[in-house]
């Protein structure tokens, strides 16, 4: 269930964003693609840190978490309808939003790589990421 709901909401927020954003589609594509590592990332170090010590809880919870998160996404994924004319300030406040969203990204792969140089991290050391 996990597996493929993970697929079904990549796609189905690329095909959504794509649509929503059809002058940058580039920078949409590349947010997209380096949230999908990110977030499989932070998702295992959570798992790690919080229920690592139970197998089989922790197999539970990567089964059902992104179904959940995926079933609930599905009420909020919806095309804007296009406006008919954008000015230059709309477009470049919308650069400017994918310019944060960007740099959000660099500061959560910082806090990964810092996270991966942490020799042998500890449960204690794992909830501190965590929180």
């Amino acid at each position: 269930m996990g597996g493929n709901s993970t697929t079904w909401m990549n796609t189905a927020v690329l095909v959504t964003c794509i649509r929503n954003f059809r002058r940058n589609r580039g920078p949409v594509s590349g947010i997209l693609k380096g949230y999908v590592g990110l977030s499989t990332a932070i998702f295992t170090n959570l798992c790690s840190a919080l229920v690592a010590d139970d197998p089989a809880f922790f197999l539970l919870t990567l089964a059902l978490v992104p179904f959940i998160v995926c079933l609930t996404g599905v009420f909020f994924l919806r095309e804007v309808p296009v406006a008919k004319i954008t000015t230059a300030a709309e477009d470049n406040e919308e650069g400017k939003y994918f310019g944060i969203c960007n740099a959000v990204a660099v500061v959560l792969a910082v806090y990964l790589l810092a996270y991966g140089f942490v020799p042998n991290a500890n449960t204690l050391v794992s909830r501190v990421f965590v929180a």
